[in-house]
């Protein structure tokens, strides 16, 4: 994969409530991360270690799911 294709990255932990995603914006990475207020992000189904590719719509839809933005803990 080509991290430079303008294409998003989203990885979750494995608890599934937190998702972090980067982007190439075509002068610097953007990054982002995103926390479950409660229950977890739906997930496609894959291989551990393997890129699974989801559509705009799908990345949307994570993203809409009852969510708060993260905050980091002072």
């Amino acid at each position: 994969c080509n991290p430079y294709d303008g294409s998003v990255y989203v990885f979750r932990d494995g608890t599934g409530s937190m998702l972090k995603y980067i982007e190439w914006d075509g002068q610097s990475f953007q990054q982002g991360k995103r926390r479950a207020q409660s229950g977890t992000y739906p997930w496609p189904k894959g291989e551990s270690g393997r890129v699974v590719e989801i559509s705009e719509k799908e990345f949307a839809y994570l993203l809409s799911q009852s969510i708060v933005p993260f905050k980091p803990h002072k």
